[in-house]
């Protein structure tokens, strides 16, 4: 009986996308919480039989798809970050990383180590399709990074041939309480807690006479996300009945001042803000966003990560 203390969770970035490399380092994730597996459509035939009894159904295309919950670190999950934002990290001073066009995919390796046969899946192709950071107060920053891959390789009972691995991260997670929130430029203590989502709308492209998909296709950057704030006074309030856009700014910081830095400098206020009072206790306001093009930074998202 396999265990899932003994699972092993592993990535290598690819060269040509939806091909492993010919020499792949995998680098092992802390985590090793995934869904990430083969996916197979259900073809159901209308046949009638003559009798009570439905004909089998056909299982149809694959494809590959799943999620890798993680407590966010920092570093660890850069390369994720990169994929999900079709952007690199500059590797200058600022370390930032903008939403763009460049797009990373990674084959995934799954060890149940526990197995002595066919304990090795690989999948590859696999993009970053959304990417999700939640968090409440005192607690720590919750991060999803949902896939979406090319193909997977029939179980093996050995690693991929030519690969190496790559110890895990060790940085700690962040949390919640160390950093700050920015709301147009000012930060306070009146974030309860947030979302914020990026989704590529990735989507499967399958032909006639070939069983996976071909390479995925992508469209725009949706970036959104929700707070919900302490109703301090009717600033925020005001700026959505004014149809007016907000600045946010979201820093996640560890123990030893490593950071990532989240930057939506255009964020539009959508439907549902508005100060409902449904029973006792501090009166709270919830608000919805969407962001979009800012001219000065170029994009609708950026991420800074710093040590």
């Amino acid at each position: 009986m396999s265990e899932a203390s003994a699972h092993k969770l592993s990535y290598s970035a690819e060269t040509t996308r939806g091909t492993m490399n010919a020499t792949p380092t995998f680098i092992r994730l802390p985590d090793t919480r995934t869904t990430v597996a083969l996916v197979k459509d259900t073809l159901a035939t209308e046949r009638l039989t003559g009798d009570r009894f439905p004909a089998a159904p056909r299982t149809g295309a694959t494809t590959v798809a799943g999620d890798i919950p993680v407590d966010l670190s920092y570093d660890t999950y850069n390369p994720f970050i990169e994929s999900a934002l079709q952007g690199a990290f500059d590797a200058s001073s600022t370390n930032s990383a903008k939403a763009g066009t460049t797009r990373k995919s990674f084959s995934i390796l799954r060890e149940f180590s526990d197995i002595t046969t066919d304990q090795f899946h690989l999948y590859t192709g696999c993009e970053v399709a959304s990417w999700s950071l939640t968090a409440a107060a005192n607690g720590l920053a919750k991060s999803t990074f949902t896939f979406m891959g090319r193909g997977a390789a029939a179980p093996a009972s050995v690693a991929p041939s030519s690969s190496t691995f790559t110890a895990a991260s060790t940085t700690e997670p962040f949390d919640t309480f160390s950093g700050e929130m920015k709301i147009d430029g000012v930060a306070s203590c009146i974030v309860t807690d947030y979302t914020i989502n990026v989704n590529n709308g990735l989507e499967a492209r399958y032909a006639v006479g070939c069983e996976g998909s071909e390479d995925p296709t992508v469209s725009q950057s949706i970036v959104d996300g929700s707070l919900t704030v302490y109703l301090e006074d009717m600033t925020l309030y005001k700026k959505f009945i004014n149809d007016q856009s907000i600045a946010l700014s979201l820093k996640l910081m560890d123990s030893s001042s490593q950071y990532i830095r989240i930057d939506i400098p255009n964020a539009v206020i959508s439907s549902g803000t508005q100060p409902d009072v449904t029973g006792d206790g501090a009166i709270m306001l919830p608000i919805s966003f969407t962001a979009h093009y800012d001219s000065t930074l170029q994009s609708h998202i950026e991420v800074t990560s710093l040590s």
